[in-house]
């Protein structure tokens, strides 16, 4: 068994320049340019129809060499199960629907090569040749694919972006500022941060409360935008706790504990 090419059909558009290669194919093999326009265009009819399916069709030719007459067998693949159209019987010589091992469906449509002298080595790899390689069109829309791909994956990234800021604007916001630890007396506290990420899951804080100074620190796990969400949840909790003058270091953990 030979292969001679097999194509994912992905878009309508492609329906021409398959067809084109399979007349160029069929030509090779025949010499027959009637047989080469009947198989080409069932061919594109019977893609058309698995397009429309919406089921991931792909299709492939092979040649078989060891059967008593060569044979063109061109293969419909599709995910799902289809019947046979009855408009493919009349251009081959048989008809079979096969399923594979991945649970593929096979329509496998066999045209018997009874002139043999145009099957030469030299001939079955130009054959070979001629789905080798991708027409410009197709080149085109895979391009395409892979752009939109880009975009949607660049969009996905600013707002990533957009949010991390607003995350380190949040975190910096509720940081002891400067003016608040100068505003303690008797004491000199200098802090600062420098997150490895965007956002970052290390905390401080000072608390100050009827004549008592509280510094709090700690590190949450990770780093990034959970570690530092986890943070600041840790802060608003360390902070209402301080307001409910919460002063037993047992009971304060515990419901910091909880909460968190």
């Amino acid at each position: 068994m030979v292969n001679l090419g097999t194509v994912q059909l992905n878009h309508q558009s492609y329906l021409h320049d398959i067809r084109q290669n399979v007349w160029r194919l069929v030509k090779l093999l025949t010499g027959d340019e009637i047989v080469a326009t009947r198989l080409s265009t069932i061919t594109s009819q019977i893609n058309r129809l698995l397009i429309d399916s919406g089921s991931n069709p792909a299709f492939s030719i092979q040649l078989e060499l060891q059967s008593h007459f060569p044979e063109l067998s061109i293969i419909f693949i599709t995910k799902n199960q289809v019947p046979i159209p009855n408009l493919i019987y009349p251009f081959f010589d048989q008809v079979n629907l096969l399923i594979s091992e991945k649970q593929y469906y096979q329509i496998k449509a066999d045209y018997f090569l009874k002139n043999y002298v145009f099957l030469t080595e030299g001939k079955i790899r130009e054959a070979q040749a001629i789905f080798a390689q991708k027409s410009r069109e197709q080149l085109m829309t895979e391009l395409e694919d892979k752009n939109k791909v880009l975009q949607e994956s660049l969009l996905n990234i600013k707002r990533m972006g957009a949010e991390l800021d607003v995350a380190k604007q949040i975190q910096s916001m509720v940081l002891p500022k400067e003016e608040e630890l100068a505003e303690i007396a008797n004491i000199d506290i200098v802090g600062y941060m420098e997150p490895a990420d965007e956002v970052g899951g290390d905390y401080y804080d000072v608390l100050h409360s009827d004549g008592v100074v509280t510094i709090g620190i700690g590190d949450v796990t990770g780093h990034g935008l959970e570690s530092g969400i986890l943070m600041l949840m840790t802060q608003t909790a360390v902070r209402t706790l301080q307001e409910m003058k919460e002063s037993n270091p047992v009971r304060f953990l515990d419901t910091l504990n909880r909460t968190i």
